[in-house]
This record gives C-alpha cells, structure tokens and sequence, in this order.
C-alpha cells in the first residue's frame, strides 16, 4: 500500500480539501464514511493523506461532499496556492 505524508506528501490538495470542506458542512468523519460506504478509519488515513484513494472511493467522497468537478479544481488551486505561500 502506497503510503503519503499529509500536507507534504503527494495528494495532499486532495485530502485538504476533503478536510475544508467536511468542516466547512459541520460534519464528523464519520458522517462523510458512512455516506461513501467506507469505514471511519480508512477515512481518517485518506483525509490525512496517508494513504491513496483507489478511484471508486475518491468518487465516493466526493459524491459524499457533494464536490462538483469545478469545486474540486477550485479547492485544489487554493490548497495548492496557500502551501506555495507559506512555505
């Protein structure tokens, strides 16, 4: 299994975003797992980037955010923008 450091490692746009916007909706891992059908667990790795995402549960999460396409690619500019700017 392939393993990623978080806001440092490789998807880390992806999870950071899953990470906003799950707060941003007052709602638990918990609550965003059991929309995806995943466990809370596997959720919590895939939100700290630890591990990667195969492509359904990526589609699940973002379903389970109710992420469009152009969110996503909104999300993952700014996340990108605000790690170049502060480091």
């Amino acid at each position: 299994m392939a393993k990623f450091h978080g806001f440092g490692g490789v998807g880390h746009t992806r999870s950071a975003s899953w990470r906003i916007v799950r707060t941003a909706l007052h709602l638990r891992q918990r609550d965003v797992a059991d929309k995806a059908g995943i466990s809370q667990a596997r959720y919590s790795l895939l939100e700290r980037g630890e591990v990667a995402p195969t492509d359904l549960e990526e589609r699940k999460i973002n379903n389970a955010l109710q992420l469009s396409p152009q969110v996503r690619q909104a999300l993952a500019e700014a996340v990108e923008l605000r790690s170049r700017t502060s480091e």
